[in-house]
């Protein structure tokens, strides 16, 4: 018989006044692709879950996002807005984040998608330089 994931280890992510089935929707969609992975012969990658947690502790007012891990251990967060806009952050091992941002404005041009690699402040003025804060935050 399987063992149910225990969500506890996540539970100092409570925050009072905040949207805590949020923190409970990562607690339990993490111990869902930690499974996911282990029975696909790969596992998530500690710094990057430390990361993530540290990018959630920096920016609390953050409403929930999709959460995806890579077969490198990576997680991934994905926001998505209306007419095309998202940001994608993947959390990698060293407290910087791998960006991929949409704009949706420019259909058929280059502008519409800006990717790279940051810190935390760094990335989030390349989030804001195009608007994209909106769909992040509350």
């Amino acid at each position: 018989m399987k063992k149910k994931p225990a969500v506890e280890n996540l539970a100092y992510l409570y925050r009072p006044g905040q949207d805590n089935n949020a923190t409970l929707f990562y607690a339990e969609r993490i111990e869902t692709l930690k499974e996911q992975a282990i029975e696909d012969g790969y596992v998530l990658d500690e710094s990057s879950y430390n990361n993530f947690h540290k990018f959630l502790e920096k920016f609390p007012r953050l409403v929930r996002a999709d959460l995806v891990l890579l077969e490198n251990g990576d997680l991934v967060a994905i926001w998505n807005g209306e007419n095309g806009t998202e940001v994608g952050l993947q959390f990698l091992k060293d407290s910087r984040v791998q960006y991929v941002l949409f704009n949706g404005i420019y259909s058929n041009c280059a502008d519409s998608i800006l990717h790279g690699m940051g810190g935390y402040e760094e990335t989030m003025k390349k989030i804001k330089k195009y608007d994209l804060d909106k769909i992040m935050f509350e």
